[in-house]
């Protein structure tokens, strides 16, 4: 939309009024165009479900319509309109902006809990890491499995990864033994060592052939 002061008004004008006009008029139609901006965005998180008391809240945070999107897709997901903006708050304390909404959606759909994802979100280990932590829970070990690693990349001391852990629960490492583990900093490499070891175990000493045990 082009909006320019009309010609005969200007022709009235002092060169600086008639500037002035213009620049009011150009900020008269910015903050029309913000207002409609908001009102679409507004509209699309009220259609997902929440609350115009939240709406206000992430608002007044200042979310950007890509943010909106990804809030979209968490609140579809499970998360609900306090998780959404304590979310939001967690990462403007970081000077972040908002654009994980698919792998948080995942890690809810793996039966993550909202109070871990915002911890996680806490640790900033809502990233590339997510996909070993949506493993982890779907594996069949709990949160509290996924905190005690996130903690351990957060402090940056040695932990194991999401596909070893995977690999011990399939050999009978339970959850607290696994915690256990990972508490006293266990490594993929100390990992690999005691699947080794059990698959050596459940190996057969000898074969059969033809009726007899070859030894």
């Amino acid at each position: 939309m082009v909006v320019s002061s009309h010609p005969s008004i200007c022709a009235k004008l002092s060169p600086w009024a008639a500037g002035l006009l213009a620049v009011t008029l150009s900020l008269a139609v910015g903050v029309s165009g913000c207002k409609k901006g908001h009102e679409s965005t507004n509209q699309a998180l009220y259609k997902s479900g929440m609350w115009s008391e939240t709406i206000q809240q992430l608002q007044d945070l200042d979310v950007s319509e890509s943010e909106v999107n990804d809030l979209i897709t968490v609140h579809i997901a499970g998360f609900s309109d306090n998780g959404c903006v304590a979310l939001i708050k967690i990462l403007r304390g970081r000077k972040q902006m908002f654009t994980e909404g698919t792998p948080i959606g995942d890690l809810l759909r793996a039966g993550v809990s909202e109070a871990t994802v915002l911890e996680l979100a806490q640790l900033d280990q809502i990233g590339p890491w997510t996909g070993e932590a949506q493993g982890i829970r779907l594996s069949g070990y709990s949160d509290q499995v996924v905190l005690a690693i996130a903690r351990r990349r957060t402090q940056h001391l040695p932990t194991v990864s999401g596909p070893s852990l995977v690999q011990l629960k399939n050999i009978g490492v339970d959850e607290s033994q696994a915690l256990d583990l990972i508490a006293r900093g266990l490594t993929d490499e100390q990992a690999g060592q005691k699947i080794a070891a059990h698959q050596a175990t459940e190996m057969p000493r000898g074969f059969v052939r033809g009726g007899k045990k070859k030894r």
